[in-house]
């Protein structure tokens, strides 16, 4: 799940006639891409054992009057943990290690890896 899948939740939430083009102009996306969220959405709310969204004619999106119990399963500080790419992790690592002075000019790029992997351990998991 991201950030704008929870606000679609929270969007939903607070909005009786939520559709799926207003949504799409909202976060700026396509609709294929709010049917997706929608989806997601409906497998958080499955996996909750609450009844699912269901899209009706002209897109629009009815929830149940238990929607708002998913706000109990869902978490805006699981969004604040960052994944680097291996490729950002390396540059990190050697920017550290030059500022440092850590590492020798003379030790190789597996050297680097493992030095990367010590530092950034989520990274690399």
């Amino acid at each position: 799940m991201n950030k704008r899948i929870l606000s679609v939740i929270h969007e939903i939430n607070k909005n009786n006639h939520c559709t799926i083009q207003y949504l799409s102009k909202q976060f700026q996306v396509s609709e294929r891409t709010i049917r997706n969220d929608l989806n997601t959405i409906n497998d958080l709310l499955s996996a909750s054992e609450l009844p699912l969204l269901e899209l009706k004619s002209e897109g629009r999106i009815a929830k149940s009057t238990e929607f708002s119990n998913i706000l109990d399963y869902v978490s805006e500080s699981d969004f604040y943990h960052y994944k680097l790419s291996s490729d950002w992790g390396l540059v990190i690592t050697w920017t550290v290690a030059l500022l440092y002075k850590t590492v020798s000019r003379r030790q190789n790029y597996w050297n680097m890896q493992e030095l990367t992997c010590w530092i950034f351990p989520a990274v690399f998991a």
